[in-house]
């Protein structure tokens, strides 16, 4: 088989629903075609490989705010009345992001062999996510493609906001931190050694906090290459622990159990599930394909998992309202505004303004955050250094005493 030939895989396959789909998906090998379309909740039926154009493949995932870019741009297009291939194509020429690019120019490669959009996008999961497929899928089925586009853009828009305002609560006190590191290994490095040997030439008595810091300094002088490899090995096999099914299982759980973390992962997780189930709603998809795409988008195993038994009990004939109320994991708040929309037949409404609501409160909380956080660092850092410039001028102070 030709290099080519295993860059494409014609598949057939089936969602849970059982609604059946074809298309071309991008892959070297079957069991990557296959995991690709996993991804996409689709079970394979059959997959064939076919020679493909020979283009760029598409490595890694595109930048949330280059695929919200695009994706506000690809709808004012489409609203004008502009072909999907000329708008795709004009695009794929303007984004600076690669693997964006690359997806759009195979995009446009298969609308122009006959493909609809959404079998277009479906094929590049790392670039399109399910919930942007469907709501392509549904915009397109209920002839409403640039309100689908327009709505998406606003979903991925308030979900990189968010993303962006928990990751920047956490840039602070990893800076302070890593500033302390650096602080503590340059003072155990260079100038410890020196009041060690002062201390040795004038056979001072040394206090025991004085001790542990020289035998720190000594240490960390003689054997930094191997703390730095442990370090490193650390980081790996955590690293390790947490991307295997059973360690995710365990941070989901204690990130929703911790002190302080555990309300903030909460309020996070459900924003972004019900954004989501929103926007899906807007765009006409079905609530059985909206559970099944937003489940995953709330970032945590255990609300995905409840998430799903709820699409399960719709399936047995139960509101949605009734699943979120029994999990204890999920505010009261989200189960109240579901029964409210349900009745009212507007639960689209309903999920915006929960999802408003606990965007806010993830704000307030950071916020809150925030301003202990930094007192608290300030004084940690302050205690550490402080106790060190103790212990090395105390045997000083002696010294001085004694002499005078």
């Amino acid at each position: 088989m030709s290099n080519q030939a295993e860059h494409g895989w014609r598949f057939a396959a089936r969602d849970p629903e059982g609604k059946r789909f074809t298309g071309i998906v991008d892959a070297a090998s079957e069991g990557e075609a296959r995991r690709i379309l996993t991804e996409q909740m689709l079970s394979p039926v059959s997959l064939e490989p076919v020679a493909v154009e020979e283009m760029p493949r598409v490595r890694g995932s595109a930048d949330p705010h280059a695929l919200a870019v695009f994706t506000r741009q690809f709808a004012t297009l489409v609203d004008a009345a502009l072909p999907l291939l000329t708008a795709v194509e004009m695009l794929a020429g303007l984004t600076t992001d690669r693997p964006l690019r690359g997806a759009l120019r195979r995009v446009a490669k298969d609308i122009n062999g006959g493909a609809s959009l959404s079998d277009a996008l479906r094929a590049h999961p790392q670039v399109f996510p399910p919930i942007y497929v469907h709501m392509v899928e549904a915009g397109e089925v209920g002839g409403t493609l640039p309100q689908s586009l327009e709505r998406i853009s606003a979903y991925l828009e308030a979900s990189q906001a968010l993303r962006e305002r928990i990751l920047g609560a956490m840039v602070y006190p990893a800076v302070v931190l890593s500033v302390a590191v650096l602080a503590v290994g340059a003072i155990l490095t260079f100038v410890v050694p020196v009041f060690g040997e002062l201390f040795k030439s004038e056979r001072i008595d040394l206090p025991f906090s004085t001790s542990i810091l020289l035998t720190a300094s000594q240490m960390t002088r003689r054997y930094w290459p191997i703390m730095l490899v442990a370090a490193a090995s650390v980081a790996l096999l955590v690293r390790q622990v947490v991307r295997s099914e059973a360690g995710r299982r365990w941070v989901d759980y204690l990130a929703l159990r911790l002190p302080l973390i555990g309300g903030l992962t909460r309020k996070a997780a459900v924003a972004r599930l019900t954004r989501a189930m929103a926007s899906m709603l807007h765009s006409g998809v079905m609530l059985s394909d909206v559970l099944l795409a937003s489940s995953r988008i709330a970032g945590n195993g255990e609300v995905e998992a409840v998430m799903m038994g709820a699409r399960d009990s719709i399936h047995a004939g139960s509101d949605l309202a009734t699943p979120l109320a029994k999990a204890e994991i999920l505010p009261p708040l989200l189960a109240q505004m579901v029964k409210v929309g349900e009745e009212s037949g507007r639960l689209e409404e309903m999920l915006d303004k929960v999802a408003d609501f606990f965007e806010m409160e993830v704000k307030a909380a950071i916020d809150g955050a925030m301003k202990a956080l930094e007192p608290a660092l300030i004084v940690i850092l302050g205690l550490v250094l402080g106790g060190i410039i103790a212990a090395m001028y105390t045997p000083v102070f002696d010294l001085m005493t004694s002499l005078g």
